[in-house]
Parts: structure tokens; C-alpha cells; sequence
């Protein structure tokens, strides 16, 4: 046990009343909970501690320690070591009489009854032992120092377990936070979720200013890429340049500037999935557009043809006048 840390020392005292895990002998201690881990593989090492549940940390609940036989003795030897011979009630005296200070002497009484004035002491020390030039009460302990040279140390100072005590406030509304999320076992963050939702930050799946990339060029949501790609195979006739014939990368990054090959390959395997285009051929990757991928295309066009259309008034393609004109 003389080769214990001092951080493995106070955690072994601190499962002296009561089993718990890394997060919560973190509290105990004031410890930060990689020193804790730390301090737990080490006792765990000596034998000192074991497993209650045999949990693992992967599994989402962390374990619990406790106290085993050697370690229960260690802790009893550990607390014998720091009361030490010098407290309260460990003098060599016997009964009330060990270490009680001298009884001053009793006055001498005359025959008359009436106390016989003796000498003063010397040094010019008053009734009760005081000189004229000592102060008494409060004033002779006030500015008195602490024995031993000791700094006074009962006020102004936290201890660890008091800071670990103080209630988290959350930076943006001042909410309190716990320190430790009961449900993961984590530290909380800085800000609690409301205002993390309402920060002016643009997540995947919400709207808002898309990021721009070094490119020039704004951050595609997800699912416009492949929008975009499938747009130009519809668009474009299919390319037949040296003896490849197909869509590939490189080819639809011509019609995209600025959008990558690799991205754009990965949109037309996307849409060779949901069955948009298909693979003619290899070295390179070419696709072409399928028979549903070329309806979905004739679909949008004659729908914009439709409204094209019932824009225009019946009249104005008909060349016959109107019925009953002149």
C-alpha cells in the first residue's frame, strides 16, 4: 500500500461507505475522471478492488467498484496512519487527570476568615496571572500567530468536493445544469438544448445559409447532388466519344464545375440503386439513363408543357372568328 498514488489513496477512501463507478467516485473526490480511471486500474491491480457487476463501458453502463477483503484492511490502516498518537483521547494518562493543566493553589484564609494578601509575582503579573502589559480575552488571541508558524487556513478555502458541489449554469440563459447527465453518463455541455437549438448554426436535414465551400461554390443538402447529376443525363445526349460510349464521372463534371469526380461517382452509384441509371461498362465506371429515369425526365417535361399551355387563352390559336360575328 506504500506504493498507492496519492489520488489512488483518496479513492480507496472514498469506497469505504458505498460501492460506485468511475463518475461517481469522480464526485466523492473532486477528481477529474480520467484520473479517477486511472486511480480505479491501479487499486483494481493491487487486489484492493473488484467488480460488483462486471459491467463494461462499451455496453453504455459503466462498472462498479467496491472494497474487497485486502482492501477493506487497507482502508482500516489507512484511516489508523492519519488519526495518529497525537489527537484527543490518545495521551498516556490515566483518567481525568492525564494532560489537564495544573490547578492553580488554593488563597490562604487567616483566623479571621478573610484571605491573607501574599506577594504578587514576580514579573508584575496581576491576580490571574496576567501582567499590566499582556492583553486578555479576545485581544490576546487575535494577534497572537498559530503555533508552529501555520498559517490560519479555516476561511476563504474549497476543498475539491466543495467546487465539485457547485451547481453548472448554462452559458446562454443561465439555466442549472447537472454536472454529470444521468442517462449517459457523460459531462454535460456548456449550453443546454434550447439554446444550442436556437444557436445560428446550420445543421444536416434543417434549413438555413448553406456554407461555402473553398470552391466558391454553396454546401449541397443532401439528395440535390444527385438531383443535379440526374438532371444532366436527362439533359444532355448520351456521350460516344472514342470509342466509350456512357456517362462518366468526368464527363458530367463538365456540366457541374466545381462540384468533384469523386462526389459526382458517388451520386451515379446513388442512382444506380434506386434504379435512375445503370451500368453499361467498366474501366471507366459509364452509365446511361434507364427507362424510369427517362420517363421521370418526359414526366417533368410535359408537365411544364401542360402548364405552358393552360396558360395560354383558347382563343389565341384559333383562327375562326368568334360564333355570331359579322
Amino acid at each position: 500500500m506504500d506504493n498507492l498514488s496519492p489520488g489512488a489513496l483518496a479513492t480507496l477512501l472514498a469506497l469505504r461507505d458505498q460501492p460506485g463507478n468511475v463518475h461517481e467516485v469522480a464526485e466523492r473526490t473532486g477528481r477529474s475522471r480520467s484520473g479517477t480511471d486511472k486511480a480505479l486500474r491501479e487499486l483494481a491491480r493491487a487486489d484492493l478492488i473488484g467488480k460488483v457487476d462486471g459491467g463494461d463501458p462499451a455496453d453504455g453502463a459503466p462498472a462498479r467498484w467496491q472494497h474487497t477483503d485486502s482492501g477493506a484492511a487497507a482502508t482500516a490502516e489507512l484511516e489508523a496512519a492519519q488519526a495518529g498518537p497525537g489527537n484527543p483521547g490518545s495521551g498516556s494518562g490515566s483518567g481525568d487527570d492525564a494532560g489537564s493543566p495544573e490547578a492553580p493553589p488554593a488563597p490562604e484564609v487567616d483566623g479571621t476568615g478573610v484571605e491573607s494578601e501574599s506577594e504578587p509575582p514576580p514579573g508584575g503579573a496581576g491576580p490571574h496571572g496576567h501582567t499590566a502589559d499582556q492583553p486578555t480575552g479576545e485581544a490576546a488571541t487575535g494577534d497572537q500567530p498559530n503555533p508552529g508558524g501555520q498559517a490560519d487556513t479555516t476561511a476563504g478555502d474549497t476543498t475539491p468536493s466543495e467546487e465539485a458541489d457547485e451547481p453548472k449554469i448554462c452559458r446562454g440563459c443561465g439555466e442549472q445544469l447537472p454536472r454529470i447527465c444521468p442517462h449517459c453518463w457523460q459531462k454535460t455541455p456548456s449550453y443546454c438544448g434550447k439554446c444550442r437549438k436556437d444557436m445560428p448554426q446550420v445543421r444536416r436535414g434543417e434549413p438555413g445559409e448553406p456554407t461555402i465551400l473553398q470552391s466558391g461554390l454553396p454546401r449541397l443538402r443532401p439528395g440535390e447532388l444527385e438531383k443535379l447529376v440526374l438532371n444532366v443525363i436527362q439533359q444532355q445526349p448520351l456521350p460516344n466519344h472514342v470509342g466509350i460510349t456512357g456517362w462518366t464521372a468526368q464527363r458530367v463534371t463538365i456540366y457541374l464545375p466545381g462540384r468533384s469526380t469523386g462526389a459526382i461517382g458517388n451520386a451515379l452509384n446513388k442512382l444506380t440503386k434506386t434504379g435512375q441509371v445503370e451500368l453499361i461498362g467498366e474501366q471507366p465506371m459509364r452509365y446511361q439513363l434507364t427507362t424510369a429515369g427517362g420517363a421521370e425526365g418526359d414526366k417533368q417535361d410535359t408537365d411544364a408543357d401542360r402548364v405552358d399551355t393552360a396558360a395560354v387563352p383558347a382563343s389565341a390559336g384559333s383562327d375562326q372568328p368568334p360564333a355570331g360575328g359579322g
